[in-house]
């Protein structure tokens, strides 16, 4: 019965093919991850990273942060703190394989350094003299005096609690606890507490500036020209602003908040003035100095640098891994993409190029699933913070939520002048471009309205059910359909056709304004459909199973690119291109010539020899071997069956040959069959793998 169960597991591997997509062109974006903490040391600039799909990596870059290589450290979870001290190149984690690791060839190689630790959940660090010290998850203080070999706890005095951050001032060691301050006089073998002035329990960081100490709080920022003796609030500009990151450089302190951008002091303290440009993103987890060079890690909106102080702000181009983009618009020369957590991007260069366009978006997370032109007016919607409209003049977004009475927001349309939002709250309309709203319908106010579309005769909105008006909305009637229970992501018209876009049953078609509609599936392998883009008579469909083409109005559908695990939430057509909106694989561009009729639109396959695994069947690691004809940028992962992934392995540059990665850490997954994809300069290669104990 196993050779058996074998033969079949083989005869899986040899027939499973690998789909390409050379077509598909990855553009450079949008970037969104966070970035917890920056360290320098010489020419090399480590940068520890987190994206949305949980992936958490460190990057190191040695030209300034121009380019970015990623680490293959072995950690397995995320870096709160990076310390060198001499040679040596502390990280603090915390998580699975959690504790303190360290490198002695700048983060080529690493050695994890936890003897002594009883807490493998590392927050902090700092390095006093020969003297290591590392904050911990409930656990207190950790000391070691021999580069990280050794470690004895340090905690008499503290409370049970996290120790976020650490600093020291002449012989004197801080700690910033979710119970205040503690203050070591004796190398921290005792600490008491320093907390009188303090209105807040939460310290995150800590700066030193002259004589100063600085502590970002829960709550602002606080200083003690006592060396904590006593606390003062150092500008009430910060008074109820949680500030995750402190640094300083001279006379200059910088502190980055949540959701309120970067702010600078030039005066020691005594004076605060908000440095967002318009790029730098809304939350700053850390910073760090490089010669004249400000780097700002933040949080969902990458990695930032300023070559002049602070003024102004570049987002630093990278392997970092893009980002889940639900809604794309397009204004002039310029694209705007809503992106799943981290605001709106704009590109003028089709993407070779994309740049944080959130100045006036309020929040650490905002996503924006709908995009809206009309004109020079441009609106944004989101999930949770209502909707925004962009002010030329200002340049920047303000809210216009007067009169909603749910500012969770699924999406937005222009009827003529009017602007219609589908909330969860029911319909709304707006006649003086969201300045002011009112809801459509009374009895729909208690009702989640998905989509809604309007066309010459007709207004149309949906949940479960379709409703449609022939007054404008004041009166409306539900439309019996085939697909009731299922809701509607998105409608469009083409010709004398509606289309709907269901979560659950595909595409369906109506040719009499919605009075009767037929699934119309051929062809489809994905009945999770999430968006339209139309060309002519060309129609395309956005699946959890990539994009599809349709020129005989959705009769019949092949799959023109970025399967077969690319759920594809947006479609845009700008000029001679497609535009895909992906989860976290950011934009990908593809010509529209390379989609017609007489043009190939079905995958190329691409021979099998291209990658090999051994073992194969494996019962506990797995090594995997790929070729590149090119340099570029490489990422490899493992799904399952489901496509959801289970593992990442490498994200980063790659030179034309031969590379291997190895698939460890299997034991927590259940026996079965799994998918290595490899993406290598917009092509995906598929490796099937059996686990088999």
């Amino acid at each position: 019965m196993r050779r058996s169960y074998f033969l079949l597991i083989l005869s899986i591997i040899l027939s499973t093919a690998e789909l390409a997509t050379a077509q598909w062109v990855q553009t450079n974006g949008p970037i969104a991850i966070s970035v917890r903490c920056i360290a320098v040391s010489g020419a090399n600039i480590f940068a520890s990273t987190s994206d949305f799909s949980g992936r958490d990596t460190l990057h190191r870059s040695t030209d300034n942060g121009a380019t970015w290589t990623s680490l293959n450290t072995g950690f397995g979870s995320l870096v709160y703190s990076l310390e060198f001290k001499g040679i040596n190149l502390f990280a603090a984690t915390s998580g699975s394989g959690g504790g303190i690791y360290r490198s002695g060839d700048n983060g080529d190689t690493w050695v994890k350094m936890n003897n002594g630790l009883t807490s493998t959940a590392v927050y902090s660090l700092l390095i006093d003299g020969a003297n290591i010290f590392a904050g911990t998850y409930y656990s207190g203080v950790f000391r070691s005096s021999d580069d990280g070999l050794t470690w004895s706890q340090v905690e008499n005095g503290l409370p049970k609690g996290t120790v976020y951050s650490l600093a020291v001032n002449a012989n004197n060691i801080f700690a910033g606890t979710d119970s205040g301050i503690y203050r070591s006089i004796d190398n921290g073998a005792n600490w008491s507490v320093a907390n009188t002035g303090l209105s807040t329990a939460s310290v995150y960081c800590f700066t030193i500036s002259g004589t100063s100490i600085y502590a970002g709080t829960k709550s602002g920022i606080f200083r003690s020209d006592n060396n904590g003796v006593s606390w003062v609030v150092a500008d009430s500009i910060f008074a109820g602003n949680v500030i995750y990151s402190l640094a300083s450089r001279g006379t200059d302190i910088f502190a980055g908040t949540k959701g309120n951008g970067a702010f600078r002091s030039t005066d020691n303290g005594l004076n605060w003035t908000n440095i967002n440009d318009g790029n730098l993103g809304n939350t700053i987890l850390s910073f760090a100095f490089s010669g004249t060079n400000i780097f700002a890690g933040t949080n969902r909106t990458g990695i930032f640098r300023s070559n002049d102080n602070g003024n102004n702000w570049s987002a630093l181009k990278s392997t970092f891994k893009a980002f889940t983009v639900f809604s794309l618009a397009y204004n002039g020369t310029d694209i705007l993409a809503g992106t799943g957590g981290a605001g709106v991007f704009r590109t003028n260069d089709n993407g070779a190029n994309w740049v944080s366009f959130n100045k006036g978006l309020f929040g650490d997370y905002i996503p924006v699933n709908t995009l809206v032109i009309k004109d020079t007016k441009i609106f944004a919607s989101t999930f949770d913070n209502g909707i925004y409209r962009f002010d030329e003049n200002l340049k920047n977004w303000t809210p216009v939520n007067n009169g909603l009475i749910n500012i969770s927001i699924n999406s937005l349309i222009f009827n003529d002048t009017t602007l219609l939002a589908a909330t969860y709250g029911g319909l709304f309309r707006s006649t003086d471009n969201g300045s002011n709203w009112t809801v459509l319908k009374k009895d729909l106010i208690d009702s989640t309205i998905t989509s809604v579309l309007s066309t010459s005769t007709f207004l149309f909105v949906s949940n479960k059910v379709v409703s449609r008006s022939s007054d404008n909305g004041s009166s409306w009637s539900d439309i019996g359909i085939a697909w009731s229970g299922s809701r509607v992501a998105s409608f469009i018209v083409n010709n004398k056709y509606i289309f709907a876009a269901t979560y659950d049953f595909g595409v369906f078609r109506s040719s009499d304004d919605g009075a009767t509609w037929e699934a119309i599936n051929k062809g489809l392998i994905e009945n999770r459909i999430y968006c339209f883009a139309v060309d002519d008579s060309i129609l395309f469909a956005g699946t959890a199973a990539g994009v599809f083409r349709s020129n005989d109005n959705g009769t019949n559908w092949v799959a023109v690119g970025l399967q077969p695990h690319t759920k594809i939430y947006s479609l845009l057509i700008k000029d001679s291109d497609l535009f895909a909106g992906t989860y976290i694989n950011g934009v990908w561009r593809r010509h529209l010539s390379e989609m017609t009729e007489t043009n190939s639109v079905t995958e190329p396959i691409v021979n099998t020899n291209t990658i090999r695994s051994y073992p194969n069947p494996l019962s506990g690691s797995t090594t995997i071997t790929f070729s590149s004809d090119a340099t570029g940028f490489a990422d490899v992962v493992i799904v399952n069956l489901l496509g959801n992934e289970v593992a990442h392995l490498f994200s980063g540059n790659i030179d034309v040959g031969e590379h291997s990665v190895t698939w460890r850490n299997t034991s927590n997954l259940p026996n079965g069959v799994y998918h290595c994809l490899i993406h290598i300069n917009g092509q995906l290669k598929k490796q099937s793998l059996v686990l088999m104990r």
